[in-house]
């Protein structure tokens, strides 16, 4: 969370985009890593208390974040400064980040 906040809402400066990692790839490098990991059950942040409890894959939360944070140190190790915090920005807004 301090790094989205230190860092400055830019947009990107080109078209590039990070190549995107093979989800079953990525997920199992993520059952590797957290062996016991798995469901949890989850109401989303407008559900009221009497809402139906869900169920969330922890795996496939940490697959999701890893491939999205991948893509930032690729952009930046090309030059695209703005491009590589564009990018970790979105995805702390949009998805990862959305329940800090």
């Amino acid at each position: 969370m301090i790094a989205y906040r230190e860092s400055d809402d830019i947009g990107p400066e080109s078209d590039l985009q990070p190549p995107s990692l093979d989800f079953k790839q990525t997920r199992a490098l993520m059952q590797s890593r957290f062996p016991d990991f798995g469901l949890y059950a989850w109401l989303g942040p407008e559900e009221s208390v009497q809402s139906e409890v869900m169920m969330g894959d922890a795996i496939d939360d940490l697959a999701d974040i890893f491939k999205e944070l991948s893509g930032v140190p690729w952009l930046a190790e090309r030059g695209n400064e703005a491009d590589a915090i564009w990018h970790f920005r979105l995805g702390f807004e949009k998805h990862w980040g959305a329940t800090c």
